[in-house]
């Protein structure tokens, strides 16, 4: 190359980088056509800063981790943001602040695994079940769940498994109302009736689980009632107020970690973080 061109090409880059420090403060760089970039760092002898993402199932595992992360980033604002729902948290260790801002590209993810319980009751709650369904439902999972009366009185499983298989479940014959000029014929769910042993049979359950592993015990309600499934009677489950056992649980999770991480974290949040690309 002669040396006319290798000089006029170290004044155009001299011109260029001025022209970045001066008029741009390095947020855009003129290329000429048909040029390409390439990344500086992949040849260096270390990268410029982590990036490094740790990925857990375990609460324990994402503590320590985040704490000891933390600890070595204290100057850089970590923080923590919890699923709304509890079922996980986000850590960002590289986070900087309003003077001195940085990329978030070191961060762990908590991503906690459903208590098997609770995941067995969601699976039971999603449709309507025959009898000897919610009974194998009690069986497999006697020791997480009590039966109670209307009136709130516990009653053992094994009566209230008793009571549900000698109870009968039938619709009764449809009738038609006339009010005014407007006919109505009741629906097979208001004339479904229970006959037998119903002195014992279970009003709701409670299920002894947490939401997720590692997370608070809640006691959680399961009602006990009948619906029609394709023109039939069947026994249905209902999960008394989902959203509040997880707003319990994501409070939970945002007052473990901060007590926890202590003033390593800069702040624990309930929320998501996004981060935008320059």
């Amino acid at each position: 190359m002669e040396a006319a061109v290798i000089d006029k090409i170290g004044a155009l880059t001299a011109e260029i980088a001025a022209t970045i420090t001066t008029g741009t403060v390095g947020e855009a760089l003129y290329l000429p056509p048909g040029s390409t970039l390439q990344r500086a760092e992949q040849f260096a002898a270390q990268p410029r800063f982590h990036r490094h993402h740790y990925q857990t199932e375990r609460l324990a595992d994402f503590v320590a981790y985040a704490k000891a992360a933390a600890n070595k980033a204290s100057s850089a604002q970590p923080t923590a943001y919890v699923q709304p729902n509890g079922s996980g948290a986000q850590a960002v260790f590289d986070h900087g602040d309003a003077t001195a801002p940085q990329w978030g590209h070191h961060h762990a993810t908590l991503k906690l695994k459903p208590a098997p319980a609770w995941q067995a009751a969601q699976l039971m709650a999603c449709a309507t079940r025959s009898q000897q369904q919610v009974i194998e439902w009690l069986e497999d999972w006697a020791g997480a769940i009590s039966a109670h009366l209307t009136d709130g009185a516990e009653i053992e499983s094994r009566r209230a498994i008793t009571a549900l298989r000698r109870v009968k479940i039938e619709a009764k014959a449809s009738t038609t109302n006339v009010e005014g000029d407007m006919s109505r014929q009741r629906s097979a769910l208001e004339s479904i009736e229970a006959s037998g042993d119903t002195d014992t049979l279970p009003a709701y359950f409670v299920l002894h689980s947490p939401l997720f592993v590692g997370t608070c015990m809640l006691q959680i309600v399961i009602r006990l009632g009948v619906r029609e499934a394709d023109g039939k009677p069947a026994l249905a489950l209902r999960i008394v107020g989902a959203e509040r056992l997880a707003e319990e649980t994501s409070t939970w999770v945002e007052k473990h970690l901060a007590e926890q991480m202590g003033e390593a974290l800069a702040g624990v949040y309930v929320g998501t973080l996004e981060t935008g690309k320059p």
